[in-house]
């Protein structure tokens, strides 16, 4: 295995671990937190476009999780849950990334003036 690979499995096993903590944590309620920090992005939205493009983001990543593990729940596979570990986790690191991405822009224009 060459150590990019092995560097981007081990980045890949992190952010299943997080949506697994995440699914765990949440449970049953995740599309209720799934829905809430969406639509508190839309709302915020109103005023600035760039969280209209986060809440777009978000719903993109949890559709294409929620097919993905469909498809693999209908082969019969054991990775059903795996991937949804890693839908969970990819959508919680780029909403977290995302949203620091615009306080740091943010912080950036306070300071400029």
């Amino acid at each position: 295995m060459l150590a990019g690979q092995k560097k981007m499995t081990y980045l890949l096993i992190i952010i299943m671990q997080l949506g697994d903590t995440f699914t765990y944590f949440f449970g049953n309620w995740q599309a209720a937190i799934f829905a809430a920090i969406v639509i508190i992005d839309l709302i915020i939205g109103l005023k600035r476009k760039y969280f209209v493009v986060i809440a777009i983001v978000q719903i993109i990543i949890v559709a294409a999780g929620i097919v993905w593990t469909f498809y693999e729940f209908n082969k019969q596979d054991v990775a059903g849950p795996y991937a949804w570990a890693l839908a969970v986790g990819f959508w919680f690191v780029i909403t977290i990334l995302l949203h620091a991405a615009y306080a740091i822009y943010g912080l950036k224009e306070r300071w400029r003036t």
